[in-house]
Order: structure tokens, then C-alpha cells, then sequence
């Protein structure tokens, strides 16, 4: 039956069959329940599946964790004992062979060493921690607080009391040809070290920014000092070619290398700062430190 309205001629069941497409239209695409318990789940795709649902078993449903999950899960524990071997090799050879120390430990330093070498520990067993056991994880890192300030705190000690004594201990420094200049970076380090854990804890809600921050305050603030013994050590180290600088850009761009393999684009917390520090030290080599203004600086502080 055709119904005239106006002008125009349309079928009788005009309006019903709009209503229908509408609400054929309102339909979701498609609806999970599960049936029978967890051990199956019904999917009901209508469009697909007119005359029935599609039933898949929750395995089906569930898609493998992607390989540069499992590669970065292991990558920041893998950084830990490379940073701790790298650190033992570094400063062995003044503590096997004496004959070229220019003084015994001190107990300042062997704190400090002690120290130090904790906080790698203490990366390495939160590195394990952060994707097994979170909350322990977590009350970790708030009591690793302590040990960030003692660490900051026999860090400048060490430093001012290497300047006085205008050597430095181990003999891998050439600290005496000029001590003012010599104290720059450890105190540069202090500093890096303080500013990139406040950082990590400011960030420890946002997992990919705090485990990044936390590399970074080892790698960019600690690393340098193992670095710069073993180079000191070895006459072949800083001879023609800067083995210091190179070492350096190495650890502060592990992290860039990483993400630009795993993820094929690297994280700005692992690109920027790495690179402005880079740039900061350099420019404190070259110009900062060897300046009368540094100098009468760290004069000061020996008061």
C-alpha cells in the first residue's frame, strides 16, 4: 500500500522499516558475555554472526606480551650489574696495586666508596623489584632518600677535601696540577646526582619518566667518576684519543640507544637531558673551570 503525502507517493510501512534500520542501527557492534563460567566467553557479532554467537576460549582472546616488552623488563637490571662491574674494574687496579697511591684510604673515602657502591646495589634490586613486587618497591625507594643524601653529602666532602689536600689519593687524577679546577666536576656531579633522584622521586607515579630519571642519576651523575680513574690509570686511556669524553657519552646515551632499538623512537627524558648535559660539562671543561671566577669560587669553599 503506497501513501500520498503531498506530492510525493511512499510506501505504507515507510516509517516502520526507518524505525527498524534505527534500530538495527543502535546495535553495538558486537557484545562479550561469558558462558558457563570463565572458561568460555561468547562473542555475538550480528553483522557477522547473524544466527548466532562466536564462542572463543579466553587463550584465543589473549594476545602474547610483544618482544620489546621482555627486552626492556631486562634492560634497566642489565644496566645495574654492567654499571657495577664497569665500577669494580675501574677503581681495582689503585686498590690492588698501591705502588702508585699517593696516600692510604682515608675513612672518608671508604665510606663513601661503601656508599656508592650500595646505591648500585640498590639499583640493581630495584630494578628486579619494579615489575615483580611494586609496593616493596615502592617503600624502597622512599627510604633510598637517606641514602641519596649521605651519598650527596660524602660526595662534596670528599671533593673538598681532596682540594685542600691538592691531591688526589688514588693517583689516577692529575688533581695537583691544578686542585681548583679539579674539584669542578665531582662537585657538578653532586649536583646532577641531587637534581635527577628529585626528579625521579617528583615522577615515581609515572613509571616510563622515573625509571628513565633514575638511569640517568646513576649513569649521568656517578659513572663519571669510575670513568675518569680508569682513564687516569692507563696511560693509553688519555692519551691522542679522549677516552673520557667518549665513555662519558656512552653511559649518558645508553639509555637513546636503547629506546631508538626497542621502541624505534627514543623517550625525550633520554634524549634532551642526556644531551644538555653533555653540553653543560664540556662547557665547564673548557671554559668554566680553568676561569679565575671558578677558582676564587672554590677557594671559597676550602675556607
Amino acid at each position: 500500500m503506497w501513501k500520498r503525502i503531498g506530492n510525493i507517493a511512499i510506501p505504507g510501512n515507510y516509517h516502520e522499516q526507518r524505525t527498524a534500520v534505527a534500530s538495527r542501527a543502535r546495535r553495538p557492534f558486537f557484545t562479550i558475555a561469558t558462558e558457563a563460567g570463565p572458561a568460555n566467553v561468547a562473542c555475538n557479532i550480528p553483522h557477522a554472526f547473524p544466527n548466532g554467537a562466536l564462542t572463543l576460549s579466553p587463550a584465543q582472546l589473549t594476545s602474547p606480551k610483544p618482544l620489546h616488552a621482555a627486552r626492556s623488563r631486562w634492560f634497566y637490571p642489565a644496566m645495574a650489574v654492567w654499571a657495577i662491574l664497569f665500577s669494580a674494574a675501574a677503581f681495582a687496579p689503585s686498590m690492588l696495586s698501591p705502588a702508585g697511591r699517593k696516600g692510604p684510604l682515608s675513612s672518608l673515602l671508604i665510606s663513601h666508596a661503601i656508599l656508592f657502591q650500595l646505591w648500585l646495589l640498590l639499583f640493581l634490586i630495584q630494578s628486579l623489584l619494579a615489575t615483580r613486587k611494586l609496593s616493596l618497591h615502592r617503600t624502597i625507594g622512599t627510604a633510598s632518600i637517606a641514602l641519596a643524601g649521605g651519598m650527596a653529602l660524602l660526595g662534596y666532602a670528599v671533593t673538598i677535601a681532596m682540594g685542600r689536600r691538592g691531591f688526589d689519593l688514588s693517583g689516577d687524577i692529575a688533581a695537583q696540577q691544578d686542585p681548583l679546577a679539579a674539584m669542578g666536576f665531582p662537585l657538578l656531579d653532586v649536583v646532577l646526582f641531587l637534581s635527577l633522584f628529585a626528579a625521579a622521586y617528583l615522577f615515581r607515579r609515572r613509571p616510563e619518566i622515573h625509571k628513565r630519571l633514575i638511569l640517568l642519576t646513576t649513569f649521568a651523575a656517578l659513572m663519571p667518576a669510575p670513568i675518569t680513574h680508569l682513564t687516569g690509570h692507563y696511560a693509553v686511556l688519555h692519551g691522542a684519543i679522549p677516552f673520557t669524553p667518549i665513555l662519558v657519552a656512552a653511559f649518558l646515551f645508553a639509555g637513546a640507544l636503547h629506546d631508538l632499538v626497542d621502541r624505534r623512537r627514543i623517550h625525550p627524558v633520554f634524549l634532551w637531558i642526556p644531551l644538555t648535559i653533555f653540553i653543560v660539562e664540556n662547557i665547564c671543561f673548557a671554559k668554566v673551570f680553568p676561569a679565575p671566577a671558578w677558582h676564587r669560587f672554590a677557594a671559597w669553599l676550602l675556607r
